[in-house]
């Protein structure tokens, strides 16, 4: 989908820029504004005329920014002189008329700063000129403010999209997928904070907004001529309706909006189902999320996955029995046993449907985990929405905090969320899949709340929820807390068990290896020929092959006066900048990372050259091959260059290493280094790619004649 804008914006830079115009516009007129993401457009304006300045001039879009922010801001302000007062009355639930008077006497005293400071307010910077124009603000000062705050607004806003082009070669240089996915997550979990932040500070305005929305809907809909004239002719029709949304009707307002809502989710996974059935466009969407998440693999992530996804697999029957236990010891028996009984069900409708469609499972070579059964829908999304959801409901009604109450919701949504991404992750599910779970989860959910609304309201009606108090001590107390700490250590204890299928060689972590008898170009041949950046480009091709354990590996390269790169941390890059600044000794500097089938280097070796400085040295990056002999002798695929100097590199937009354009010099300076030590007992070249003529992730220029050397380390 990225890739789809992106190309978009580069093949019509003029439409482009008249999208970014009335983006502009349109977020800044009175009202609209508050759901047009033009802050958004326009931080992606500055993006991509950082990444093409060919296409997009940045001072040309900061102009049209500029002239569209105040248009939109004009037309608001006229809009709210002419027309906006009549609005207010003292009857109305908000527009009150003594606003609209305080309005104009803060105006008056502080309408310059308003405006100014108001065009920073996200959403609702709308408003302001349209409530600076009911207060009746002059003209000449209206404009002349709000073309200072038009402009300093599109500077800024297109100049942040533009720092962050910038920056993001920089991440592309020194970050991997591992710190790209957390900063990812940690966005993921700031917006969750934000949320939660805004609707528990503003619960007053948040619970009022709605109540005056549905008041304004229910009025608009009684006023309206057809409806009156409908409800004349058919007053049995509309009495019966006017029941089904009354909030004092036990089959009213609730179990309408539940019977609404169940009914859209249902309609939504029938949807799915047909696209799923018919192979739309959903199998190409499907493709590219899985690559998206396979990404960024890491073994660190491995394992969190693995534990997140258990969360909704086997070990999610204890959390079952700890919360059925809880439920009983409240004495809310019709809410245990329609959480036994739905869980149970949500189980068999998930199999049942896994057996109709029989999806075949994602054919990736990389799954994580074993399974053995069909792959739509997911049946770890369905028990994570309907275990989790059902959880945060009974919680949600116990609790009286509405700080409380916000935090379980929010924490259960992120929960759920989580899940979904790990079956994706682990290769053992599609995207649609997890979708599908979702839905069938949710509408199963649904109709789990309103069994147990329809039987507290019908059949107890005299069933209150007591408020939760932490008394530990009791019988029913502690036999909750056994059995909350006995699934824990199930979890924990099974997951630990669970094994990924992958293997441990040494440090390395690596999926389960191809045995081959010989390193020749008809056993390399199904191998990736090159590495890549970490968005994916290609790089340079593997030119250096090594035979043999780690140990002997690092052996001979320490025999041959090479060092092990430093491990990537923010201080030893800041050590690596002022080494090369200073032209100071640092022979295991940092080496930026590079990709081979997804995996950043295992090894990266280097050697300083006479300058003794950061600056230029010999270095290689190695990751361990797919491939294995048969009697155990691991293999290494290298690529090697010299890094010449520090240079300002048109790619980054910044100074750094610009490696030297014979590749294969460099690959044969590591050769003879390791054949002078002795250990090297016999060596071949092998053609293991195409002459090649390309660029490195910095775009330094550099050539290959596609040849490998491989040596063979003694035993």
């Amino acid at each position: 989908m990225l890739e789809v804008i992106f190309n978009f914006f580069l093949t019509y830079p003029e439409v482009g820029y008249v999208i970014v115009f009335f983006a502009a516009f349109f977020e800044s007129v009175a009202f609209l504004g508050v759901f047009v993401p033009g802050t958004i457009i326009v931080l992606f304006s500055g993006f991509v005329a950082e990444q093409w300045p060919l296409a997009y001039d940045v001072r040309g879009l900061m102009i049209i920014v500029a002239l569209g922010c105040f248009l939109g801001a004009a037309a608001s302000y006229l809009v709210g002189r002419f027309y906006g007062p009549p609005f207010f009355s003292e009857t109305s639930f908000y527009l009150k008329r003594r606003y609209l008077i305080r309005a104009q006497q803060y105006f008056a005293a502080h309408g310059g700063k308003s405006i100014f400071s108001g065009n920073f307010l996200g959403p609702v910077r709308s408003l302001v000129p349209f409530t600076a124009g009911m207060s009746e603000m002059r003209y000449w000062r209206f404009f002349s403010w709000s073309i200072v705050a038009s402009s300093v607004w599109a500077f800024l806003y297109v100049g942040l999209g533009y720092f962050f082009g910038a920056s993001w070669e920089a991440v592309e240089l020194w970050g991997t997928r591992l710190t790209v996915f957390l900063f990812g997550l940690a966005l993921l979990i700031g917006l969750n904070w934000l949320i939660g932040r805004f609707l528990v500070r503003h619960e007053r305005q948040v619970r009022a907004f709605f109540m005056s929305l549905g008041r304004s809907l229910i009025h608009a809909l009684l006023e309206n001529e057809y409806i009156v004239a409908f409800a004349e002719r058919h007053p049995r029709l509309c009495r019966f309706v006017g029941k089904r949304f009354s909030p004092y009707e036990i089959l009213g307002l609730s179990f309408t909006l539940s019977f609404i809502l169940s009914l859209v989710i249902l309609g939504y996974l029938l949807v799915l189902i047909h696209a799923v059935v018919v192979k739309g466009p959903f199998i190409g969407l499907d493709n590219r999320l899985s690559g998206l998440v396979l990404f960024v693999r890491d073994p660190f992530l491995n394992r969190i996955m693995l534990f997140v996804t258990n969360l909704a697999g086997l070990p999610a029957l204890g959390f079952v029995v700890a919360l059925t236990a809880f439920l009983i010891a409240r004495r809310a028996w019709m809410r245990a046993t329609v959480f036994a009984i739905g869980v149970s069900t949500a189980l068999g409708l998930h199999s049942i449907l896994k057996w109709i469609f029989d999806r075949p499972r994602p054919t990736f070579n990389q799954v994580l985990v074993s399974v053995s059964s069909s792959s739509f829908p997911s049946g770890h999304a369905v028990i994570a929405v309907v275990l989790y959801g059902f959880f945060a409901y009974v919680l949600i009604g116990i609790v009286r905090n509405w700080r409380t109450k916000i935090t379980v919701f929010l924490a259960t949504v992120f929960l759920i969320i989580l899940v979904g991404i790990s079956r994706v992750y682990l290769g053992v599910h599609w995207p649609s899949d997890v979708l599908g779970g979702y839905l069938l989860g949710a509408w199963w959910l649904v109709v789990m709340i309103t069994a147990v609304y329809l039987y507290e309201n019908f059949i107890a009606a005299d069933v209150s929820q007591p408020a939760l108090t932490w008394r530990f001590f009791g019988l029913k107390n502690l036999v909750v807390i056994a059995a909350l700490i006995g699934s824990l250590l199930f979890y924990v204890n099974y997951t630990m068990q669970h094994p990924l299928l992958t293997v441990n060689v040494g440090p390395v972590e690596i999926f389960q290896r191809r045995i081959v008898t010989n390193v020749s170009s008809q056993e390399l041949d199904n191998l990736t020929r090159t590495t890549e950046t970490l968005r994916g480009r290609t790089q340079t091709p593997v030119n250096i092959i090594i035979v043999g354990s780690r140990a002997k590996f690092e052996t001979a390269f320490q025999a041959a006066g090479w060092e092990t790169a430093d491990s990537l941390t923010l201080k030893n890059i800041f050590r690596t900048i002022h080494s090369s600044l200073a032209d100071i000794a640092y022979p295991s500097a940092p080496i930026s990372p590079s990709f081979y089938e997804g995996r950043v280097q295992d090894i990266g070796v280097e050697k300083e050259t006479a300058m003794k400085s950061a600056r230029q040295r010999h270095h290689a990056r190695f990751w361990l091959a797919p491939i294995v002999l048969a009697d155990g002798r691991d293999i290494w695929l290298g690529t090697a260059s010299f890094d010449s100097g520090v240079a300002y590199s048109p790619t980054l937009k910044f100074p750094t290493h610009i490696i030297s354009p014979d590749i294969d010099k460099e690959r044969d300076y590591i050769r003879d280094d390791l054949v002078r030590t002795g250990y090297v007992v016999s060596e071949e070249i092998i053609t293991f790619s195409e002459r090649t003529i390309g660029t490195s992730g910095v775009g330094a220029l550099f050539f290959t004649d596609g040849q490998a050397r491989v040596l063979w380390l003694k035993d």
